[in-house]
């Protein structure tokens, strides 16, 4: 099992949800990432009528005492709070997803961004031939009050019955039918679990450094946006947390005044990207298509810029390779040098698709990637 914390930016980590990426022009003749091979998104909980879905299952069922629900919050996440009592030889609390057929074909396994409380709960899985009580389980730590971000492999995922470790042989991914989570570690009080989203992830293609992490609130006011106001234009753009553990750049791209561009940038620094092959971004869409954009350490200008596609709501990790990003200025590509990816000032990312409207996009983090055969 793997951990993704933001408080390990420079720590090298596998990143098991990054695509494949091939590559098109959009119609400036600029690069465009398209993933070939992406995660699976199971439950984004920002919706709180499929939240309502979702059922709770306790040891009220054997005479215990435990409570538990899974709640919606205001801010497009879920809660699964409760209480675990030991009482009555009880002593767990559970929450599932309604069945419905996933086919997890292909993917390495399941993906979950959860905030906790320190305990350490299950995630589990049922597939469509299991009988009552009979679940895939694993281990899903928590640190307290902190967002992290859990893949854990199919492999790691243990039959069970009744909490009982069976010699069943490994859960068939093309089977899943539905998610538990579950409580149920022997202490009895209250607990807290918020969760983001659960996904499965395609099988392992990188290593990566969440190096610009946005998951701390005081990470993200650091960050800025630039509109087309520096040039007489009226778009608006902002960046702002999302309570979540992500940041949100929103805002409305206006194509007055000869306008019709919004940025967001991270605080100016040095950084030495000589490392890496490319650079990774986490984030969430909303359809539009946007372009990674690299500011050198000497000044402003040339802008190192590619496009990358999103889809609407479905969270995506972005690869774009350092070779794909090509000097501009203002918008138009340059014949100058390559990027120098040891003198890299700053990162950003900006909507200039020439459509007029509101736009959104949450990011997680950005860093570097390295092939992990490298």
């Amino acid at each position: 099992m793997r951990l993704l914390s933001g408080l390990f930016g420079l720590l090298a980590v596998l990143l098991s949800a990054l695509a494949v990426a091939s590559w098109v022009q959009d119609e400036e003749g600029q690069p465009v990432a398209t993933p070939t091979v992406s995660e699976k998104t199971l439950f984004l909980m920002d919706d709180p009528e499929a939240i309502e879905r979702w059922s709770q299952v306790h040891d009220g069922v054997m005479g215990g005492l435990s409570t538990g629900d899974l709640t919606a919050t205001d801010h497009g996440t879920a809660v699964f709070s409760g209480e675990l009592s030991l009482e009555n030889n009880g002593g767990f609390a559970s929450v599932r997803s309604q069945p419905a057929e996933m086919d997890l074909t292909g993917q390495e396994g399941v993906a979950i961004r959860a905030k906790g409380d320190g305990r350490t709960y299950l995630l589990c899985l049922k597939d469509r031939e299991a009988r009552d009580g009979f679940l895939y389980q694993a281990d899903l730590p928590t640190r307290e009050d902190e967002w992290i971000t859990t893949r854990i492999p199919f492999g790691e995922f243990v039959p069970t019955r009744m909490g009982q470790r069976l010699s069943s042989g490994p859960i068939d991914p093309s089977k899943v039918r539905s998610v538990t989570l579950m409580l149920a570690d022997k202490q009895a009080g209250p607990y807290r679990l918020e969760v983001h989203w659960i996904n499965a992830y395609p099988p392992v293609r990188y290593d990566a450094d969440p190096l610009w992490d946005l998951s701390d609130p005081a990470a993200v006011s650091e960050w800025y946006t630039v509109q087309d106001r520096v040039m007489g234009g009226v778009s608006d753009g902002f960046v702002d947390p999302s309570g979540r553990g992500t940041a949100l750049f929103t805002g409305d791209v206006s194509l007055e005044n000869n306008g019709g561009f919004a940025s967001l940038r991270s605080p100016p620094g040095e950084h030495d990207l000589s490392d890496y092959d490319g650079i990774a971004v986490r984030l969430r869409g909303d359809g539009k298509t946007y372009k990674l954009s690299l500011r050198p350490q000497d000044g402003d200008y040339p802008t190192y810029q590619a496009s990358f596609g999103t889809e609407p709501g479905q969270w995506r990790t972005i690869a774009v390779a350092l070779g794909e990003l090509v000097p501009t200025y203002r918008g138009r590509v340059l014949e100058g040098p390559a990027l120098d990816a040891s003198q890299v000032g700053s990162v950003g990312i900006l909507i200039a698709d020439k459509q007029e409207g509101p736009f959104e996009l949450e990011v997680e983090w950005m860093g570097g990637y390295a092939a992990a055969d490298r």
